[in-house]
């Protein structure tokens, strides 16, 4: 079979994830990776000579790269996603897929408009635990979907802040725990139950220190549009990295989520339904979970294949509407 030719955009930290995932694939080689910071392009391509470039510009016509992963800051997601698109590229793009919800949009008509492939990397719907949740919610298998908890304490202290020009920044993160650590969590709570109707939400900054402009904490009262309460909370300033945990009350059961298990709820009884083991690498945070891989080699199956089992960046609007209406800061009714 014939490998897809692959190129990074980005050097940080979760494009070590990437890379590592790309190898693993068996369906893909890296080209180039695209980094203007020598040192981290080094310890990205590992000793394997692999050409670094320093600006995206220099590949957008190249007829030997077909699908590129970008794993850049939060700002220029946007632009250079545009870019790529335009030139007939498939992408593979880290949340958030864009800034605002009318960037996003935009990328989702000019993929469509250029027939390429691109997708967002909500890797955590593929978690074992979270796929066996979602299949007895579609299933109706513990009746009525009544109510929703999605919950994160994560440590994420100054020198997280200090190393980055971009992260803690309204202009360049967009945002705080909202927007970057808890998106995932939000993702999957409109995965179970659906879109929402009724939200009511806001952010603060609790730490006392100044590395930071934007949120650190974040709550929101929701209500779906099948009816089911919801509450979202999410903070980045515990002491550790606790695990996040989703809940999903049914009218004859409560399925929970929580330090990768899937735990069924009875009157009477619990019962462990799924486990699963997050285990670190040199790469890997074992807060990324380990489905960076799956969700991967399911994109790249999907460009050989001609099929649709990867994640449309269309889903990447959804929590972002979210987050744009509790920025917001106004009670939202749809």
């Amino acid at each position: 079979m014939q490998k897809l030719r692959v190129a990074i955009v980005g050097g940080g930290s979760i494009s070590k994830v990437h890379a590592e995932a790309i190898k693993n694939s068996g369906l893909a080689e890296i080209v180039c990776i695209v980094e203007n910071n020598s040192e981290k392009a080094e310890e990205l391509s590992r000793g394997d000579s692999i050409p670094v470039i320093c600006d995206y510009k220099e590949i957008l016509d190249r007829k030997d790269i077909d699908t590129v992963h970008i794993t850049t800051p939060h700002y220029n997601h946007y632009e250079i996603a545009m870019d790529f698109i335009k030139h007939g590229k498939n992408l593979l793009i880290e949340k958030p897929l864009a800034l605002s919800v009318k960037e996003a949009e935009n990328l989702v008509e000019e993929s469509e408009k250029n027939g390429v492939l691109s997708a967002i990397v909500y890797q955590n719907r593929l978690n074992r635990t979270s796929v066996y949740m979602k299949k007895l919610l579609d299933e109706n298998k513990y009746g009525k979907i009544l109510g929703v908890k999605g919950l994160l304490a994560w440590c994420r202290g100054p020198e997280y802040y200090l190393y980055s020009d971009w992260k803690g920044t309204i202009e360049k993160e967009g945002g705080g725990v909202l927007i970057n650590q808890a998106i995932h969590t939000l993702d999957l709570m409109l995965w179970f139950a659906g879109d929402i109707k009724i939200l009511n939400g806001s952010v603060h900054k609790h730490r006392t220190t100044n590395e930071i402009e934007v949120e650190d904490t974040v709550e929101a009262y929701m209500i779906f549009e099948n009816g089911a309460k919801g509450v979202f909370y999410a903070t980045n300033n515990y002491s550790y990295d606790s695990g996040a945990e989703l809940e999903v009350h049914c009218e004859k059961g409560i399925l929970n989520i929580k330090n990768n298990k899937l735990r069924l709820f009875l009157e009477d009884d619990e019962v462990l339904l799924e486990e699963e083991s997050f285990t670190k690498n040199e790469f890997n945070k074992k807060c990324y979970g380990n489905s960076h891989e799956i969700l991967i080699k399911n994109f790249y199956e999907s460009i050989l294949n001609k099929t649709d089992n990867y994640i449309n960046i269309k889903e990447g609007i959804k929590a972002l509407k979210i987050i744009e209406k509790i920025y917001d800061k106004e009670e939202k009714t749809w």
